[in-house]
């Protein structure tokens, strides 16, 4: 038996041809499948993170709701603490300029009763002394509550006031006008004393005035009482 090795080679030649069309048929499916697969698998991910994201910015608002919510809140409880701060501060200094304002017209006052009625009175040169240390301590103590210019001021005021009441004091109770020099230290003690209680400090003591209802907003200071 002859054998036709062109038929077999015919033969075995288109089935490569087929086993090889047949691979590529193959190959192109699973190629196209893969990649319909893929482009599922993008938009499923697609999806998926638009999901996530949306997640992520709605947490982010809510929590940054929170957060101002939270401040805004702070932001209330720190302005109210001011304002009960600031409150409790204007309170304070209304009080100090209160007793002040007292003290300074009892401190005058008494100053005015030694030096112009009892000039040689022991007594009431002491009175007049402690009553013009006490403004001095008072003023000392509690000028934290007042501006540069207030404290200024009652500075010139007190120690206007401190020198008349000491150096009438020295000259008119304790010294001895033995001769005409004493005499005439003593006269000129008493002359820059009266000088100081009608002139200087009535001066002095309307500008604290002024100051004293500007620091309380517009409200007047009479007599050591605050009237709105």
């Amino acid at each position: 038996m002859t054998i036709n090795w062109q038929e077999i080679i015919t033969a075995v030649g288109g089935q490569i041809v087929l086993l090889g069309a047949a691979a590529w048929l193959f190959k192109a499916l699973i190629s196209h499948r893969l990649s319909r697969e893929s482009d599922e698998a993008r938009i499923r991910l697609k999806a998926d993170a638009d999901i996530e994201i949306a997640r992520l910015k709605s947490s982010l608002k809510a929590d940054t709701d929170v957060e101002i919510e939270r401040l805004r809140s702070s932001l209330k409880l720190m302005a109210l603490e001011h304002q009960v701060r600031f409150s409790r501060l204007h309170a304070k200094r209304a009080q100090v300029i209160a007793d002040l304002y007292n003290l300074l017209w009892e401190a005058r006052s008494m100053a005015a009763q030694f030096i112009l009625q009892h000039t040689r009175d022991a007594e009431e040169s002491q009175k007049a002394r402690e009553k013009v240390v006490e403004l001095f301590r008072f003023i000392s103590l509690n000028r934290i509550y007042l501006p540069k210019s207030v404290c200024a001021l009652l500075d010139t005021f007190e120690g206007k006031l401190r020198r008349s009441v000491v150096f009438v004091e020295v000259y008119w109770v304790r010294a001895e006008h033995s001769n005409e020099q004493t005499r005439e230290q003593a006269n000129k003690v008493i002359q820059d004393a009266v000088q100081a209680l009608e002139s200087d400090l009535p001066q002095l003591f309307e500008k604290l005035e002024t100051e004293f209802r500007a620091l309380l907003g517009g409200e007047e200071v009479i007599q050591g009482k605050v009237k709105p």
